[in-house]
């Protein structure tokens, strides 16, 4: 029926414009000129945001000079005149002294069909006999719309997620197969969770268009919490983006799950507590909620015998993550099998293998004291001392290697490794931050501890009193922890210890000796820097 009515209203255009024609008019009898109009190269096709160009034709003289008012035309598309929603950028292009190469032009901003009305009222001109046709331009990200399939936007870690995307060109018009034709789509798919940090979106996978219109893109859903999804093709973020979405974690992958030490140690004094904690994930690595049942065996080394266990107790240490302890009353090498016995499956680290030792140890009857532990500059050699004590206060020796100390730089986690010794393995003292007559060869040469040292030696020479020495090579404050196998001295508090800046001087050795006696008489007992003091 519109295209009956708009059938009609041309030939009505038509016969309206030839009734003009034919009648004589005044204009007629001046000499003014009739016009014509055509598609540029017959082009009646355009894609969004093309230059369409109408062909003005002049029939007869135009003598700008004989006319009382200039030739401008107007244009109507679809009953609006000028720029509108269909069309941008009117333009003409009336050169009088060639009257040949007459134009006008517009943008097509819009899908459809349209029809177009030139008219100027001093000139006579109605015409109506122009059509064109609008096809969709390239898709433009940036006015694309991405949504979640179904407005669904919750998922089990390891499910389907499917993201759709309404593409759209840079005028707003929707994309299609057929505008786009073969073109490959090169979208990058990525999640952050509300903090930042990243997220885990597995096998993601482009299904092209579906039947809707849509472009559909698939994934797995893999880290559970509340996080966002970023859509981008060609570095470019499609509206919408990023989706907020919710993952829960998925069932209990026993082979996933981990054990975890508060004291990363594997040796552990006679009669005291084993306590851990198992971390209950998903394959995905998520945390399941809820209190599973785990199956916990220790096995004594080169026997294979199972130690019994009569005080294991398991206790919800937060979401996802139990508690066990036991109590350690044999002494010897044994291994720790976690595992769930009907399923046949041990959790991710085990077996754990470690030592329980003979010691007797107090963490708060334990010494730690001197200078190492206060305030001094970086670059310099620190050292403080370890006194070990029962219960009773007398003296717990134990073998050097159960002696543990962490130091770690409280802004960027560096960690330094000190050298551990024996206290009565050389004679010396440590003053004004640099040491003095202490045997440097044993010093260099005594066994550093750290947690993956193994080394052999003096590691077996029991003791109960020890030197720590370390260079902290950066100013800032330092955490330092001290364990004794698995007992915290100190009652389990680290020490802070701030170290300063100082500043860095470079003498050459003829001005020493000359230096060292004009400020001797300045000095008033503060230490003289030398040759070099090192700075951070």
């Amino acid at each position: 029926m519109a295209i009956q009515i708009l059938y009609y209203n041309s030939l009505l255009a038509i016969f309206f414009t030839l009734s003009l024609t034919l009648q004589p008019t005044e204009s007629d009898s001046l000499g003014m000129p009739s016009f014509a109009f055509s598609w540029l190269n017959n082009n009646d096709t355009f894609v969004a945001g093309e230059i369409a160009t109408i062909k003005v034709i002049v029939l007869g003289t135009y003598d700008s000079g004989k006319q009382r008012y200039p030739f401008n035309p107007n244009i109507t598309v679809n009953d609006k005149m000028g720029n509108s929603s269909f069309i941008s950028g009117v333009a003409s292009s009336f050169d009088f002294a060639d009257t040949g190469n007459w134009r006008i032009s517009f943008t097509p901003i819009m899908v459809g069909l349209f029809n177009v009305l030139i008219t100027d009222e001093h000139f006579h001109v109605l015409d109506s006999s122009l059509h064109f046709r609008v096809t969709t331009g390239q898709m433009y990200p940036a006015a694309g719309i991405v949504s979640w399939k179904g407005g669904e936007d919750e998922f089990i870690a390891g499910t389907k997620a499917e993201v759709l995307i309404l593409p759209k060109d840079a005028f707003g018009n929707n994309a299609t197969s057929a505008s786009e034709g073969l073109r490959f789509f090169n979208f990058t798919l990525s999640a952050s969770s509300t903090n930042g940090s990243n997220a885990s979106v597995l096998n993601v996978t482009n299904r092209g268009w579906n039947q809707h219109g849509y472009l559909s893109i698939e994934f797995i859903a893999a880290t559970s919490g509340s996080l966002l999804l970023h859509v981008v093709v060609d570095n470019q973020t499609f509206q919408g983006s990023p989706l907020p979405f919710k993952v829960y974690p998925g069932e209990l992958d026993v082979s996933t799950c981990i054990a975890q030490w508060n004291i990363g140690t594997k040796s552990f004094q006679l009669f005291s507590m084993m306590e851990a904690f198992i971390h209950q994930h998903d394959q995905y690595g998520n945390l399941v909620s809820g209190f599973y049942a785990f199956d916990i065996e220790v096995i004594e080394k080169g026997t294979n015998l199972s130690m019994p266990v009569a005080d294991l107790q398991f206790k919800d240490a937060g979401q996802g993550i139990q508690s066990f302890s036991f109590s350690l009353e044999e002494p010897g090498n044994f291994m720790l099998m976690i595992s769930n016995k009907e399923q046949n499956t041990l959790i991710s680290n085990m077996p754990y293998d470690f030592t329980v030792y003979i010691g007797y140890c107090d963490g708060m009857n334990s010494i730690v004291n001197g200078s190492g532990l206060n305030n001094s500059l970086a670059g310099h050699v620190a050292m403080f001392s370890v006194f070990l004590k029962d219960a009773y206060l007398y003296p717990a020796p134990v073998e050097l290697e159960r002696l543990q100390v962490q130091i770690v730089h409280e802004f960027d986690s560096q960690i330094l490794l000190p050298s551990i010794h024996i206290r009565e393995a050389f004679n010396g003292s440590l003053s004004h931050g640099r040491l003095n007559d202490i045997n440097h060869k044993k010093i260099d040469s005594a066994p550093i501890v750290g947690p993956k040292n193994d080394s052999a030696g003096d590691w077996n020479q029991k003791a109960s009193a020890f030197d720590v020495i370390y260079v902290p090579e950066k100013s800032g404050r330092y955490e330092i922890c001290i364990f004794c196998g698995n007992i915290p001295l100190n009652g389990g508090h680290t020490f802070r210890k701030e170290r300063d800046g100082c500043l860095i001087l470079k003498i050459p050795d003829r001005f020493i000796d000359r230096l060292q006696a004009r400020l001797m008489y300045r000095s008033q007992g503060c230490e003289i820097c030398t040759k070099s003091v090192k700075a951070d």
